[in-house]
């Protein structure tokens, strides 16, 4: 008989003891005393990495994320293991969507829910939101310009307020073609300051 005990370096945890010789825990006592020895055999202590992993939101105030259901700061899980990522833009939070699932800055995934995160290393795992980006159609002002450069034909709700400079004389409102969150059309008044020529 032999007694057997295993030491984890820092930043890992033993969990077990192979002694089929297939990579799978089979004992997980620490000490294990008094393995009978009848034939040879390779006994195997299995260790893993400790991995520190934070799930956040790019933005708080538009969108909350989670782990496995749940908030998820500084929390240590084992290499391997498989965290299931979810986003969501906040109730009456208008103009914003989901944008994918960043490490680091590189997109792993645009999938809302993502399953799965597999664990490999210490990260934090970002949920990010970005404005919805509509496109603009104009009417009844073909050729005009803004200062700087062409008319925006695209908007977000965080688009502020652009002046139009018109080739010709402009005396009346303007309307123009936003699509609504929804994906309906319809004509609204753009909040501009309009430039006489």
């Amino acid at each position: 008989e032999i007694d057997l005990k295993a030491v984890a370096n820092s930043g890992y945890r033993f969990i077990g003891w192979d002694t089929n010789k297939d990579n799978v825990v089979d004992k997980t006592d620490n000490p294990y005393n008094g393995y009978r020895v009848t034939e040879d055999v390779r006994i195997v202590g299995i260790f893993v990495k400790l991995c520190t992993i934070t799930v956040s939101s790019s933005n708080e105030e538009i969108g909350t994320v989670t782990g496995n259901g749940e908030k998820i700061n500084d929390k240590i899980y084992y290499e391997g293991d498989k965290i299931e990522l979810e986003a969501e833009v906040k109730s009456g939070v208008e103009g914003y969507e989901f944008k994918g699932w960043y490490v680091g800055g590189n997109l792993i995934s645009n999938d809302n829910p993502y399953q799965y995160y597999e664990v490999t290393e210490a990260a934090t795992i970002e949920g990010r939101f970005t404005p919805i980006e509509y496109q603009i159609t104009y009417s009844g002002l073909e050729g005009a310009t803004i200062e700087g450069g062409e008319n925006p034909v695209k908007y977000t709700i965080e688009t502020e307020n652009f002046k139009l400079k018109s080739l010709r004389e402009i005396s009346e409102a303007i309307s123009v073609d936003f699509p609504e969150p929804e994906g309906a059309d319809t004509i609204i008044t753009f909040p501009i300051y309009l430039i006489k020529k």
